[in-house]
């Protein structure tokens, strides 16, 4: 045995950052070096200096890999991290880039998988092969060697404590008898070799912990602030990527078609819409650099077999490469089909069953390009980030269902003080409609009132004159005069009253028979034409009638008394000296009649047109102007009309010459009125 101590590095050189380093090596028999010490020695010092001069542990082992490589003269060095060489983050290779060896410096996914198998995890001495091609038995591991132009290898285990924790493979692409002093070597430079990998892999945890305490805070603080959904995506995806080095990150969002019971939730695929939510690509790849967003994408749950699975065998992650996997059954793969490795990690809801899970509220998935495998701890780190995940969709779902919530309150709120104003508003026009109508029954009282006692009084003073002797017969003729005069007047009011109450209670009878409507404003305008009212304002009647007489299967009376409060209307708003006239027309072949009754006179607003034919309603100046009146007149012809089944319309337009304006009611009703 024997000892050997690297000297301190001179002051000045690019090592003297480590101002004394020693490593102590324990090397084999003395005698079994002598022969090749200078070789064996100038090896060690070198990976000694890599060791002392490396912090980067990628640097170092590829450094490492190409000094060892060079001093054996072979044509490509492995050198592996742990035991599974599969995982090419852990495999650090030098090639001597010479054509004609028609090696490179990966191997094949077979060989690579053989070289992970169980037989060689128990492996404690180097294994040698000079020639695969003349072993009598080639198994599989010979053949996927044979298949990457590999025919000749040194398999060396690196151990630390007894504990297998590397490989050092070196590979030629022709036979080569290996030597004595060449596995000699081999067995010097291999503590060397497990010190550099145990440094690597300290390293690395160093990296990944320091990785893990800033990534969770960081999302941590992301939720605390209550960022967008969106934004925590993103941040989980590309924080999670640069800790576990993988290619590809996904955060998928299932939207079920019906919410899965407890019961069926684990064992049965629910029908579920799956989106792509947000994307994470390593742009430094350039097998994906390129490649389009899928951020939007939807398909079915059960159009991808590994989603499946994951959901049935959530909470726990999935771990899966794409090899045994019919792609048309893999939506995903079929959407990223340069990934090679799978981790499916589902996100949960809350569980509000103790012995049950949550519901599967997505996926997280992380894929890389070549074949990996997943560490313990960076499935801890993938289930923390998981879990925060998981918090940000319940978190933006809850603020999501409470906006919803607020704004349908809003809406409601907003809804009932609609209808609480449309309320006030209707209370308001009620309260308007009572207090007009209460106002109007004022005025038809008060009118009612005057017109009733004026006739009483007149009568009451003719009565009184009437009962003086001596009383002249001439002065006696003329009181008798006034007192029927205003008896008449009496009766005449109180029948509108009880007409219009009748025409309310739809019990006015109707008495058909032939009006010959000539004759009877024949009649009209005589007797208009000899009224006070008429003859003191100067009025004239003109009718207009076609060349064919008109007849009417209708009520005489109560046309007549139509007409007659028409003209009566017409006579008291008119102007003086001015015409009144009524047209007659029949329009061919309708089997209506057509009467207007225009007179000129004071202008008619436009909201009093709307009220004209109001029970009890009259002009707010009428009043002013004494106008005689109860308001019944126009209410009554309105009811006469539409009892006759007919119609009636007003419309006041002013005259060019501002002599007031022209007001016409159009009056029109059916040739034949039904007896009821």
């Amino acid at each position: 045995m024997g000892l050997y101590q690297q000297p301190p590095p001179q002051k000045g050189s690019h090592c003297h950052v480590l101002q004394s380093v020693s490593y102590t090596l324990l090397l084999y028999d003395s005698s079994v070096i002598m022969g090749n010490i200078s070789d064996t020695t100038r090896l060690e010092r070198e990976i000694t200096d890599l060791l002392v001069c490396h912090e980067q542990t990628d640097v170092l082992l590829s450094a490492i890999a190409r000094t060892v490589g060079t001093s054996f003269a072979a044509d490509v060095c492995w050198l592996i991290v742990g035991q599974a060489i599969v995982d090419h983050r852990q495999v650090f290779s030098w090639h001597d880039n010479s054509e004609a060896s028609g090696l490179t410096s990966e191997l094949s996914l077979p060989a690579a998988e053989i070289f992970s198998s169980d037989r060689l995890r128990d492996l404690r001495q180097p294994l040698v092969i000079n020639d695969l091609a003349t072993q009598s038995n080639q198994d599989l591991l010979s053949q996927a060697l044979l298949a990457d132009s590999i025919h000749s290898l040194v398999l060396a285990p690196a151990q630390l404590s007894g504990k297998i924790i590397g490989y050092l493979l070196l590979v030629k692409s022709q036979p080569n008898q290996w030597r004595t002093k060449d596995a000699d070597k081999l067995k010097t430079i291999l503590a060397l070799i497990a010190i550099a990998i145990d440094k690597s892999q300290i390293y690395q945890k160093s990296l990944t912990l320091n990785h893990y305490q800033t990534i969770l805070p960081e999302l941590s603080r992301a939720l605390a602030q209550n960022l967008g959904k969106e934004q925590i995506f993103q941040l989980a995806l590309s924080s999670t990527a640069k800790s576990i080095q993988i290619d590809l990150g996904l955060v998928l969002l299932i939207k079920y078609d019906e919410a899965p019971s407890i019961r069926t939730a684990e064992t049965q695929i629910p029908k579920a819409t799956v989106t792509v939510a947000e994307e994470w690509l390593n742009q430094t790849n350039p097998l994906i650099s390129a490649k389009d967003a899928q951020i939007g994408l939807s398909f079915g749950l059960n159009e991808c077999v590994l989603l499946q699975k994951a959901y049935q065998q959530a909470p726990k992650p999935l771990i899966v490469s794409n090899d045994g996997y019919n792609l048309t059954q893999v939506r995903l793969a079929s959407l990223y089909p340069e990934f090679s490795d799978w981790l499916i990690v589902p996100l949960i809801g809350i569980s509000r069953e103790p012995n049950n899970r949550g519901m599967v509220l997505g996926f997280l998935v992380f894929q890389h390009s070549q074949t990996r495998i997943w560490h313990p701890e960076e499935l801890a780190l993938v289930n923390w980030i998981s879990t925060l995940t998981s918090t940000a969709i319940i978190q933006s779902q809850t603020l999501f269902q409470v906006q919803n919530l607020v704004e349908e309150r809003t809406a409601q709120l907003q809804s009932s003080l609609e209808v609480q104003a449309m309320l006030y508003e209707k209370t308001r026009q009620q309260l308007e409609q009572v207090r007009q109508a209460k106002k109007a029954r004022e005025e038809f009282m008060d009118s009612i009132s005057h017109e009733l006692r004026t006739p009483l009084t007149a009568m009451n003073l003719a009565i009184r004159m009437l009962r003086q002797p001596g009383l002249p017969d001439e002065r006696r003729a003329n009181y008798f005069n006034i007192l029927e005069q205003q008896c008449n007047q009496e009766i005449s009011l109180v029948n509108d009253l009880l007409d219009w109450g009748r025409l309310e209670s739809k019990q006015y009878p109707v008495q058909v028979q032939s009006v010959n409507l000539r004759q009877l404003l024949d009649q009209l305008a005589q007797s208009f034409a000899n009224a006070k009212q008429w003859t003191q304002k100067g009025l004239k009647l003109e009718l207009e009638f076609p060349n064919s007489p008109i007849h009417l299967q209708t009520d005489q009376d109560i046309l007549k008394r139509i007409l007659s409060e028409l003209l009566t209307n017409a006579g008291k708003y008119s102007l003086e000296e001015s015409n009144i006239y009524v047209r007659v027309n029949r329009p061919n072949p309708s089997q209506q009649i057509i009467l207007t009754v225009t007179n000129t006179g004071n202008c008619i607003p436009d909201d009093e047109i709307t009220n004209i034919f109001e029970p009890l309603h009259r002009p707010p100046d009428t009043a002013k102007k004494a106008v005689r009146g109860t308001g019944l007149g126009l209410a009554l012809v309105k009811s006469f009309v539409q009892h006759l089944h007919g119609a009636i319309a007003v419309s006041s337009n002013s005259l060019s010459s501002n002599l007031g304006c022209e007001t016409c009611f159009t009056l029109t009703l059916p040739q034949t009125v039904e007896n009821f």
